[in-house]
């Protein structure tokens, strides 16, 4: 299961993508003190976060991926009104919180039907690694294997492991338009290369594969993209 937090920021200030990575610092400081250690020997991290602007608020939207009813992240969370960060406390109020299964995503995925052309907004630097390197351009392919591990981590017990499915899925979609610029995310000292902006993609698949993009679809606003998503990278929704 996931659960989904909303928080206001109590600020009058406009906060870059990147405070997220202090936000999430300050929620680490609050859990066990191995929590932090434990969780990022795993593959891909449970817990995706990121900072955004939304009807003049700024939002922090959390995602624990891989929550249970005994999770300690949603202990602190349900209970949270402040996060200590190093420059003092700021106030923070829940908005909304709600848990998603994958039952409730592939009847998401039902409502959103086949559809020709999808767009999705980046609010946040996303960004890849192959090769050892960053990669900063909205490549479908890796998109693909981001929502394709992310959900296997997500869901354990129902995998998505077809390769061919995967390759159908690469033939079949498109990226068609984009409106999209470079930015940067800093971490301590080192400023990470990635993209934000709005990406439309072409899609023509068979049905049965297109109930699995649809799937994706409405997954990837909880999972986010890229590298990073649980230090504030790789936040995105569907336009």
């Amino acid at each position: 299961m996931i659960r989904c937090y909303v928080f206001r920021v109590n600020t009058h200030d406009r906060l870059p993508p990147d405070r997220a990575y202090p936000f999430y610092g300050s929620l680490l400081s609050l859990l066990p003190a191995d929590y932090g250690e434990a969780v990022h020997r795993q593959g891909e991290t449970p817990v995706t976060q990121h900072l955004y602007e939304e009807d003049g608020e700024t939002l922090w939207r959390v995602h624990l991926l891989d929550y249970t009813k005994d999770d300690a992240v949603s202990a602190v969370l349900d209970n949270l009104r402040a996060l200590p960060l190093h420059t003092g406390a700021l106030g923070v109020t829940l908005r909304e919180s709600a848990i998603v299964t994958a039952d409730d995503l592939a009847q998401a995925a039902l409502e959103i039907g086949p559809q020709r052309y999808y767009s999705f907004r980046f609010l946040s630097p996303t960004a890849f690694r192959q090769a050892g390197r960053y990669v900063v351009l909205p490549d479908k392919e890796l998109i693909l294997q981001s929502l394709f591990n992310k959900w296997n981590a997500a869901f354990p017990s129902c995998p998505l492991e077809d390769k061919d499915v995967l390759r159908m899925l690469g033939e079949g979609i498109h990226i068609s338009d984009y409106r999209l610029r470079t930015t940067r995310f800093s971490i301590k000292d080192t400023k990470i290369p990635g993209f934000t902006g709005e990406l439309t993609m072409d899609i023509r698949l068979p049905a049965p594969v297109m109930r699995i993009w649809n799937l994706l679809a409405a997954f990837l606003e909880y999972s986010g993209v890229g590298i990073k998503t649980a230090l504030g990278m790789g936040g995105v929704k569907r336009a």
